[in-house]
């Protein structure tokens, strides 16, 4: 066993107390960096940094940012979400280390999205319907988990349809939905 306890803390997102999810923190009882090539090469869509043992990833509809020694969880619902999806971490990242001289370590990073690239998906109207003053800045906060992708209610209109499967397509694949 590798990782053998976490302490959670909650909080609201910043720049939008309102939201409907959550942000969990969870501070590691143990350094798991030793295994993260090795979660790397178990999960899809995950952006890996080796260099500053970060992995990245989504899974059940959270997105999971994992460092040597905390884990931050977005997208919960609520407290008891927030413990169960860090709970199911746990259970992984032990499975992973005990399976670890069977599993090849992947080293790969993954793709980082940019702004600008999420943005030439986006409906491109500034309509402002997302609360943001334009698509870019809508873009920029949907990379940093700060809003939903459906608060583009545009984009999940049929004359968007086409933009919005390719964005749909690429947050998937960078693990982020």
């Amino acid at each position: 066993m590798l990782l053998h306890d976490y302490e959670l803390r909650i909080s609201l997102p910043v720049c939008n107390p309102s939201a409907r999810t959550i942000i969990a923190n969870a501070e590691l009882s143990d350094d798991v960096s030793e295994v993260l090539p090795y979660l790397n090469a178990q999960l899809k869509g995950v952006n890996f940094d080796s260099e500053g043992s970060i992995l990245r990833f989504s899974h059940d509809g959270r997105t999971f940012t994992v460092y040597r020694d905390r884990v931050m969880i977005g997208k919960a619902a609520d407290a008891g979400e927030a413990r169960d999806a860090m709970d199911w971490l746990k259970s992984f990242i032990n499975a992973t280390y005990d399976r670890r001289q069977s599993i090849e370590p992947s080293y790969r990073k993954g793709v980082e999205l940019k702004p600008l690239q999420v943005y030439k998906l986006l409906p491109g109207t500034n309509c402002k319907e997302c609360g943001e003053a334009t698509c870019f800045a809508f873009a920029a906060r949907l990379l940093k988990e700060d809003i939903d992708v459906t608060a583009c209610r545009p984009l999940f209109t049929d004359e968007y349809q086409e933009k919005r499967e390719k964005l749909l397509a690429l947050l998937r694949e960078t693990g982020r939905l």
